[in-house]
């Protein structure tokens, strides 16, 4: 099935909802009985043959290299996503998993909140602490620039993590995300003091390593300051 663009009101009901891995929301479309996923809340991927071919075109004509300009990849972004054919009406009523489908094995009692293993601890943020966040598309709608806030639900890595997120196609498997879309665009977040996050590593999924430390924000936050315009990453 192709890719399938979100309207207004399905982004906005993804932007609330917290996420079940960075710029992904796994979904279960009950109508047609498969799970999909939407990335970055405003394209939705039916995986199979044909949305696989699709973003293996994306890749091919040069979407995620470093040589594309933030201002010329939003442009190429809006003139692409407007070709894309709507998403069910019905998509904001797709329950969201909160923890990956065909997770390993969990004792009894995993803790709340997702798969053992997967963001199992709670704690706080302190002044200093810096975060960071890659995303498939140049045009984020879980962190707004304007008003330097961060959704609800939103997933993260620490800055520890850094040596080991060179390029697009390192964030997918450390992250061990299901999409084939590389995660190229790469914000910083700074939460105020206090800001609650779970944390943990990522489990391995959909065929990806997984390993690497993730954070999530349970609740939005204003940023410490202003937040910067993403760092494009290498493919890899």
């Amino acid at each position: 099935m192709p890719l399938l663009k979100l309207d207004a009101e399905q982004t906005q009901h993804f932007v609330r909802a917290p996420e079940s891995l960075m710029d992904v929301h796994v979904v279960h479309l009950a109508q047609q009985g498969v799970i999909a996923y939407v990335l970055g809340c405003l394209v939705l991927l039916i995986p199979d043959a044909e949305s696989n071919e699709q973003m293996s075109i994306l890749l091919r004509e040069g979407w995620f290299w470093p040589r594309r300009s933030r201002a010329a990849s939003e442009r190429s972004f809006s003139n692409w996503i407007e070709t894309l054919r709507e998403a069910p009406r019905d998509l904001s009523m797709a329950f969201i998993l909160s923890s990956p489908p065909a997770p390993p094995a969990a004792p009894p009692s995993p803790p709340p909140g997702g798969a053992y293993g997967h963001l199992p601890f709670s704690g706080t943020c302190e002044s200093h602490d810096v975060f960071y966040r890659c995303e498939t598309w140049p045009t984020s709608r879980r962190i707004d620039l304007s008003t330097a806030t961060v959704a609800a639900g939103t997933f993260a890595f620490p800055a520890s993590e850094l040596p080991f997120v060179p390029t697009g196609f390192a964030a997918v498997g450390r992250y061990a995300l299901p999409n084939l879309a590389l995660a190229c665009w790469r914000y910083e977040l700074q939460p105020p003091s206090g800001t609650l996050l779970r944390c943990g590593a990522s489990v391995p999924l959909y065929g990806q390593s997984g390993g690497g430390v993730e954070v999530s924000f349970p609740t939005a936050f204003k940023n410490r300051g202003a937040i910067a315009n993403p760092v494009l990453l290498p493919v890899m």
